[in-house]
């Protein structure tokens, strides 16, 4: 079984960090060797790859890329996307969390896959007994979001926020989500509600003075996410990609030490 080694930028807050915990403990789960780090630096060993989560955060020095498996979060259409292509020409294995971006990654030739996001227990944080304010919470606020009755998240580029939509519904906070691309398997109306950016704020109005909507929708999202989405499913992929870069030989280095392995210069 190989080691999946989740590199953290140091002192990093925001999705991509946020991604990175929880899908090394979900791995862990699996009684998959899983370790979370910051920095880099870590040896290039035969059992070990390395798994990037990419975001808007500037992920540091990038490991030996052929034996790293690189997750992406940017949507197309933003600098970050066109900086990550890059990054993703040359790694070991690429996911995005959006379905329709691996669409586009496709389109210009770079071999990706669709990692689906769901239920995951380290970003549960929903309390059935808890009194909910007619509130719309912050959507990076956890602490809001598990008061409020509801979250707007605004699309990137017209792409889905995946992490963000996530972290609300495990909060208990009904999303309602700018109209936008990659949403499946989620549905409008069932899951979470759907705007056009201009309406946002009149629809989430609307929606706060029906709680009772709002309860069935918050219930109905979260068993979905247990039933239909959990993020073993996402934990699974990671392992079955390590397990093809582990099989591998190693890339050439260009001289070692003893213990310590170096990387060819590039």
């Amino acid at each position: 079984m190989p080691e999946l080694v989740f590199l953290a930028p140091e002192a990093a807050a925001g999705p991509a960090a946020d991604l990175a915990v929880v899908l090394s403990e979900e791995i862990g789960r699996q009684d998959a060797a899983s370790t979370l780090v910051p920095g880099r630096g870590l040896d290039l060993r035969s059992d070990r790859v390395f798994v990037l989560v990419v975001g808007d955060e500037d992920p540091g020095p990038l490991p030996e890329l052929s034996r790293t498996i690189v997750v992406l979060l940017a949507p197309p259409g933003t600098d970050c996307f066109e900086q990550d292509v890059a990054v993703a020409r040359e790694a070991g294995g690429v996911f995005h969390v959006n379905a329709v971006a691996v669409q586009e990654l496709l389109a210009i030739g770079v071999p990706a896959k669709h990692l689906q996001l769901g239920y995951a227990p380290g970003w549960d944080r929903f309390d059935p007994q808890a009194t909910r304010e007619a509130s719309i919470a912050a959507v990076d606020d956890l602490d809001a979001l598990t008061r409020s009755q509801l979250a707007i998240v605004r699309s990137a580029e017209g792409y889905f926020d995946w992490p963000r939509a996530l972290r609300a519904i495990h909060c208990g906070a009904v999303v309602l989500h700018e109209r936008s691309l990659g949403m499946a398997p989620l549905l409008a109306g069932r899951h979470l509600f759907v705007a056009a950016a201009e309406r946002l704020e009149p629809v989430a109005a609307v929606l706060l003075r029906d709680r009772e909507r709002l309860d069935c929708v918050r219930a109905e999202a979260l068993d979905f996410l247990h039933q239909a989405v959990p993020l073993e499913l996402a934990a699974a992929a990671l392992i079955g990609a390590a397990r093809t870069l582990v099989a591998q030989p190693l890339p050439e280095l260009a001289h070692s030490t003893p213990g310590q392995p170096a990387l060819k210069s590039k």
